[in-house]
């Protein structure tokens, strides 16, 4: 009989080690999902190159802490040579070249740094200001994990940024289409789509350089002139109406 009572709650403390463990792999999990799920899309995207012109000018770039280079693929290694969207400045740090999109870079790079998950959105030109990106920051965290139930887990890794860059014309296509089957404006509609792909009101707001209260209305107007009570129906609505 006590054996028993020792040997439960030896198991009780091996649950609870598990449960701790499990508290901590989580975020590290979720954010290694989200990283390779959007270098899987780049990748993929490259692979198919063919079917979209705008797939072979997505860039990917892995940015240390300190903002240096660590890997790029092979569009943002040629953006990088003609640095007419994005380069190195005297410290070796990435940056974008336009002028105006600097503060802006710096400013979500290091907002993106201290982020616990998430990434930071926002749209950036070229130096012709003719060529305008969506630009995706989002952060990979290494985690070193102190303990284990079969032992200490050690992973060291610097933080790392992965800034991904494409063309808004894959992302504009898209409004016209919405706006004629939706009987919206054409910001209504873009901003109806980026709803649809998950994005909040504040990334909206963020990627357009908008305020807050103008997407909001932009949203409410859209809700109404499509009869949709609930964000969900506009939703299911702007994926129905893309087909």
């Amino acid at each position: 009989m006590l054996g028993g009572i020792a040997e439960r709650r030896r198991l009780g403390t091996v649950e609870d080690r598990w449960l701790a463990l499990l508290k901590l792999v989580t975020p590290a999990l979720a954010q290694s999902f989200d990283m390779n799920r959007r270098l899987a899309d780049i990748s993929l995207a490259a692979s198919l190159g063919g079917l979209h012109s705008a797939t072979q000018d997505t860039f990917a770039v892995v940015l240390n802490a300190d903002r240096k280079v660590v890997m790029v693929n092979p569009a943002a290694s040629a953006a990088l040579s003609v640095g007419d969207f994005m380069g190195v400045d005297n410290q070796g740090r990435f940056r974008l070249t336009a002028i105006s999109e600097v503060r802006r870079f710096t400013t979500a790079f290091e907002q993106t740094a201290r982020l616990a998950s998430g990434s930071r959105t926002f749209v950036a030109g070229d130096l012709s200001g003719q060529h305008r990106y969506r630009v995706q920051l989002l952060r990979f965290v290494g985690n070193g994990i102190p303990f284990a139930p079969l032992g200490p887990i050690a992973v060291d890794q610097d933080d790392l940024v992965i800034f991904v860059a494409e063309p808004m014309q894959a992302h504009q296509e898209v409004g016209p289409v919405l706006a004629k089957r939706l009987g919206l404006s054409l910001a209504e509609a873009e901003v109806a789509n980026l709803i649809a792909e998950g994005r909040s009101a504040a990334e909206i707001a963020d990627e357009r350089g908008a305020s807050m209260h103008t997407v909001r209305n932009q949203i409410k107007a859209a809700l109404a002139k499509t009869s949709c009570r609930r964000q969900s129906e506009l939703v299911a609505l702007v994926a129905q109406a893309r087909r």
